[in-house]
């Protein structure tokens, strides 16, 4: 990727969306563009929620060297799915940036920076550290005690935090929220 072309992807995140192929609603742009610490997508199933956080995590895995952005959801399945999005849209870019580590769960960048996605169950996510962005994709279904744990590793690197999630009538965290 050349000079003009790695400035205009740091400028405009939607820039991933758009090597998928997708045409970006505004509602999307805007949420690329937004650079609050906390943020909460509750949409329908289809609305592109899932594309549109795997492309931020691209982004910020990109742009923030060293950055270690975490994937959470209820099930591994999930998780996963949620990290097959991220590669596909590194694949659409051309993978601009090298990568010293590539698993089913987790991308290592040559800047530092990684990618992992884990199953949200309490036990499992222990020791994951410094994370400067958290993802909790289906955040309505994920107990309680996994996000209280998982939202704490953000504290330290004053990291973000994205839930995203369809709408789910059980009281949980994401009400709270």
């Amino acid at each position: 990727m050349n000079l003009l072309a790695t400035l205009s992807l740091a400028l405009d995140p939607s820039q991933i969306f758009r090597a998928l192929g997708f045409a970006v609603d505004p509602w999307q742009e805007e949420f690329l563009l937004c650079p609050d610490q906390r943020l909460l997508l509750c949409c329908c199933r289809g609305a592109g929620k899932s594309r549109v956080t795997s492309a931020l995590a691209l982004h910020h895995a990109f742009f923030q060297p060293g950055s270690f952005t975490l994937l959470v959801s209820r099930t591994l399945d999930q998780a996963t799915e949620l990290f097959r999005y991220v590669t596909q849209a590194y694949s659409a870019l051309g993978r601009p940036l090298a990568v010293t580590k590539e698993t089913e769960k987790q991308l290592i960048f040559a800047n530092g920076s990684r990618i992992k996605a884990i199953p949200g169950k309490e036990a499992s996510i222990r020791g994951n550290q410094g994370v400067t962005l958290l993802i909790v994709d289906e955040a309505a279904r994920v107990p309680d005690d996994v996000y209280g744990t998982v939202r704490d590793m953000t504290r330290v690197s004053q990291g973000r935090q994205v839930l995203l999630s369809t709408p789910y009538r059980q009281p949980r965290f994401i009400f709270r929220e």
